[in-house]
């Protein structure tokens, strides 16, 4: 059996719904992962484009920083 709670309509408090009070903050804060060189020559090599070590760790950089920022 299960027990009810009768209140009266003063007693009663109505809020607006916020769909940000039911959301888990980790959902809002995703993890960043660092991008890779392999990951950026694969992606070069993908869109045939022409590179060295150096634009290599370059497009690494900016990527990430890129992202972190994001």
């Amino acid at each position: 059996m299960k027990m009810l709670k009768v209140i009266s309509a003063p007693k009663q408090e109505i809020n607006p719904f916020v769909l940000e009070d039911f959301t888990l903050d980790k959902v809002k804060t995703s993890k960043i992962e660092k991008i890779s060189k392999k990951y950026v020559k694969e992606l070069a090599k993908e869109l045939a484009l022409s590179y060295d070590n150096k634009s290599l760790t370059f497009a690494q950089k900016i990527l990430t920083a890129y992202l972190e920022k994001r």
